[in-house]
């Protein structure tokens, strides 16, 4: 996951920065857009998004509204959402973790330059891999680990069954460095369609373009998707060297999970 492969099964990467909520934020969000334009991020949209608040002793949580902006480049491939409670980088066009954290890095001096003090609180790292499987291939030929199963039909393979969806999850916690690492695997015959997505990331996802190739799929798609998570960080973003120590560490994570269950010299 750290250098670009010929064939790449990652369609989707993104980081999010969960910061100490800023007050102020509105106030330099013109500033802050007019930096990301000249960076090429041209397109500017926001949105509303509802949070519960849960107080003791009251029954019913409080709804906050909070806006999020988002500044998508020109081939509409990659963007930043920031908001006052996080900030996010994610692309559908992944070159390499160099490029991606060269460019996570142009976004968050924009922001610094214009925020005083923006608090670390929390880093995430996740990848969406998709591995087509065409009718008459074999599931070895893509994964290291067929986790799923996805071809043994649990004894009906005479029996006209065929395989509509499987579904495997991994978590792992290392309680030493307060990191997360998750890994969601499902599979499901695909025809025409587009790519098996989370639900929770479509509403993100949507404000980009997939790659043409995720266009009607047809076949069995195998979704990777990788997911790790540092918290208890209490750092100042401007502190790059510690925070992007952590960042590093979380790619390093999820690279080494890909690597055992991806046959990585079928996407050369």
């Amino acid at each position: 996951m750290g250098s670009v492969l010929s064939k790449p099964p990652v369609f989707h990467t993104l980081v999010q920065i969960n910061i100490k909520e800023i007050p102020d934020f509105k106030d330099v969000i013109d500033l802050i857009h007019k930096e990301f334009y000249k960076s090429g991020f041209i397109d500017k949209k926001s949105e509303e998004i509802e949070e519960l608040e849960f107080t003791v002793h009251v029954a019913q949580p409080k709804v906050k509204k909070m806006t999020s902006w988002h500044f998508i480049n020109f081939e509409q491939d990659a963007g930043f959402v920031v908001n006052p409670n996080f900030i996010v980088f994610h692309t559908t066009n992944y070159l390499g973790f160099e490029k991606f954290k060269e460019a996570l890095l142009l976004g968050m001096g924009i922001i610094n330059k214009h925020l005083e003090m923006i608090v670390i609180e929390r880093i995430g790292l996740r990848f969406l891999n998709a591995v087509i499987i065409q009718d008459g291939e074999q599931v070895d030929n893509y994964l290291v680990k067929d986790l799923l199963s996805v071809q043994d039909k649990l004894g009906l393979d005479e029996e006209c069954f065929k395989i509509q969806h499987a579904m495997n999850e991994k978590i792992l916690i290392n309680e030493n460095s307060n990191e997360t690492c998750v890994s969601r695997i499902v599979s499901a015959k695909l025809a025409n369609s587009n790519p098996l997505l989370p639900q929770e990331l479509v509403p993100l996802i949507q404000h980009l373009k997939l790659k043409k190739e995720l266009n009607n799929i047809t076949g069995l798609m195998t979704l990777i998707d990788l997911d790790t998570s540092k918290v208890g960080i209490r750092v100042k973003s401007t502190e790059i060297a510690e925070w992007n120590t952590y960042f590093v560490r979380l790619h390093d994570n999820l690279s080494n999970v890909f690597k055992s269950i991806v046959n990585v010299e079928a996407f050369r």
